[in-house]
């Protein structure tokens, strides 16, 4: 007597468990839906261009024309500086993470080859270790291991003094100020605005 109703005990407790069980998957597969919806909306570059122009840093820099001039021709005033984008000589300087004695190396007025960049998608990450609180080495080691992040490709560090902060980018069109050098926002620019030029397809 007593087995038989420790059976039907259990049979009546059972459905109360498949709820239970029901309940606690359902949890956890809407716990697994929502770290996706996050793994996704975190590798969408439209969403995190999003998060960089809600913090309203990324300016829009008008470019008026995007002539060629000829090589050695002292370059236009540029309406931003460092620039992002304007009248250029016809070639490009080659992929790199430039240094101060790298200058010297450089043919007269790089300038103007380096916004001949920026019009084939390129994001320049111009650098002033002058201005930054720690080291230069520390400075450059941040940009590069953002610039890794991408192979080197369409990516140039340029060192630039006049823009009184540690580090600018800027691609064409767009400029982006950080007083500190933010790897995220750094990563998001690139992410988001690098091939974002007149000519994106050309070396």
């Amino acid at each position: 007597m007593n087995k038989k109703r420790i059976r039907e005990k259990r049979r009546s407790q059972s459905p109360k468990k498949r709820i239970s069980r029901l309940l606690v998957w359902g949890g956890i597969g809407i716990a697994v839906i929502a770290v996706v919806v996050v793994l996704i909306v975190n590798s969408n570059p439209t969403a995190q261009a999003a998060s960089v122009q809600e913090m309203n840093q990324v300016v829009q820099i008008p470019i008026a024309s995007r002539n060629h001039i000829p090589i050695g021709t002292p370059p236009p005033t540029y309406n931003s500086d460092p620039p992002a984008g304007g009248d250029h000589y016809p070639e490009t300087l080659p992929t790199k993470f430039y240094k101060e004695s790298d200058l010297a190396s450089l043919p007269q007025y790089p300038v103007g080859y380096l916004v001949h960049n920026l019009e084939h998608g390129y994001v320049i990450f111009w650098y002033d270790c002058q201005v930054y609180q720690g080291s230069c080495d520390d400075l450059m080691q941040k940009i590069q291991q953002v610039m890794s992040q991408f192979g080197g490709v369409k990516v140039i560090a340029f060192p630039w003094h006049t823009i009184n902060v540690p580090v600018v980018l800027t691609s064409w069109g767009r400029m982006l100020r950080l007083s500190t050098p933010d790897q995220n926002l750094m990563t998001q620019y690139v992410q988001t605005y690098r091939f974002q030029a007149p000519e994106p397809n050309s070396p």
